[in-house]
């Protein structure tokens, strides 16, 4: 399969600019090993999940410092901890590959890996495909660093961990939704959208998403249950997630990046932090809302 190199240079040119912008001082080193990355993508003609994952945390950088001053961490020194410090925020960056999917069938649901010109895709196949790799990414991220850094007092324990999450290869087969609501089925466990109706009237009285416990995934042998909900009572050292919906010749900003906060986090964020985002949380009657500027964008 043939990659589309407009669409990679236009990533290397967001790079080169935000890392001339800042002036970080191991610019160069950056620059150089997302060059030889690229280099071999076009080679080959196949992506790389490193290319994703280098121009991921540089955009994410980026994005962060919409809010305010940040430290980026300096990866030639291989400095402990997460990628972005930001006031008590501290910035993990991921971003999801596509394992082992291919061999399982993803292909025959993908719309990246299509080699037919005309093809009807059942999108719920394809779901069983991507969420189990967003929810290992997380999961991954989370007990692989994030809690090591919290034992190892890397992380203070007053601070915020956050996950900066980016789909990377597989973003152009998801559909994010609304404020990237999409997510929510692999963080809260959202099920599918319920409509009230009162017969006698004809009106509908409630809206609300169903509950699940658990999201499909698919093995060699058959599909399997995983759990839907990143955010739990187990799980209180992670504050909040962050998700752009953004392709990889795109910048990251505020209608395009959304930050969903963990209502059992023992640390809470302080959304002043990030002004004029839109966030999800956990309201007084137990619904998790959109939010920008404390106002409810369901209303």
């Amino acid at each position: 399969m043939s990659i589309n190199k407009s669409c990679f240079d236009d990533a290397m040119n967001i790079v080169v600019e935000i890392l001339n912008r800042y002036n970080i001082t191991e610019k160069q080193d950056r620059i150089n090993k997302i060059t030889k990355i690229l280099n071999k993508m076009m080679n080959k003609q196949a992506t790389d999940r490193e290319f994703y994952s280098l121009v991921h945390e540089i955009k994410s950088y980026d994005f962060v410092r919409l809010f305010g001053e940040a430290t980026l961490a300096n990866d030639v020194k291989h400095e402990p901890g997460p990628d972005i410090k930001f006031k008590k925020n501290r910035i993990e960056c991921v971003c999801c590959s596509e394992g082992d999917i291919l061999e399982l069938g993803y292909e025959d649901y993908s719309i990246v890996h299509c080699k037919q010109k005309s093809k009807v895709i059942n999108y719920n196949k394809t779901k069983e495909f991507l969420l189990p790799r967003i929810t290992n990414a997380l999961y991954h991220k989370k007990n692989e660093k994030i809690e090591r850094y919290i034992k190892n007092n890397v992380i203070q324990s007053d601070e915020c961990a956050i996950i900066f999450i980016s789909l990377g290869q597989l973003n152009i087969d998801f559909h994010a939704g609304d404020y990237g609501n999409e997510i929510l089925e692999v963080l809260i466990g959202k099920g599918p959208l319920t409509y009230a109706l009162d017969r006698t009237t004809n009106k509908v009285t409630d809206i609300y998403w169903q509950k699940i416990k658990t999201v499909k995934k698919q093995t060699e042998k058959n599909l399997v249950d995983i759990p839907a909900d990143f955010f739990n009572t187990n799980n209180i050292n992670i504050s909040g997630v962050l998700f752009s919906t953004a392709n990889i010749y795109e910048r990251y900003n505020v209608n395009n990046t959304f930050l969903f906060l963990n209502p059992y986090a023992k640390n809470q964020i302080d959304i002043n932090d990030f002004k004029h985002i839109i966030y999800w949380k956990s309201n007084e009657n137990n619904e998790y809302i959109p939010m920008k500027d404390d106002k409810n964008l369901l209303d």
